[in-house]
């Protein structure tokens, strides 16, 4: 884990808005994820869970604790009979993962292209919209 002080959020957000995060991490693997809540377990600080950044306003005062970007990344597929499970991990774009599988000839979420964010977030904030 990368763990930086002091890290501008703006760049991380699509409204290109934001102040400092006290601390910042980008999560690349499950165990950054544990470890970054580790780090902030020990030192009592509120964690702030960021994807993409879409749909995110940050104060320009900052977030006072951990801002911990998730950018994992895979899509796995398991054949399930006729149909095929995708197991995506928290950090892939949620375009890239329409376009993959369109791309597998699968049906039903081409409808969800285009939509801004990362898997992990954008379920639960934008699609679920």
């Amino acid at each position: 884990m990368n763990l930086r002080e002091y890290v501008t959020l703006a760049p991380y957000t699509t409204f290109g808005i934001g102040g400092p995060a006290r601390w910042f991490a980008e999560a690349r693997t499950e165990e950054d994820v544990v470890e970054a809540a580790a780090f902030a377990r020990e030192h009592d600080l509120p964690v702030f869970a960021l994807g993409g950044g879409s749909n995110v306003l940050a104060s320009d005062e900052g977030y006072p604790g951990l801002v911990l970007r998730i950018v994992l990344d895979g899509i796995d597929e398991e054949p399930q009979g006729f149909r095929r499970v995708f197991r995506v991990a928290a950090g892939v774009d949620w375009d890239t993962l329409v376009t993959h599988t369109v791309n597998e000839h699968c049906a039903g979420i081409e409808c969800m292209a285009s939509i801004r964010g990362t898997t992990g977030g954008t379920t639960v904030k934008n699609v679920g919209a």
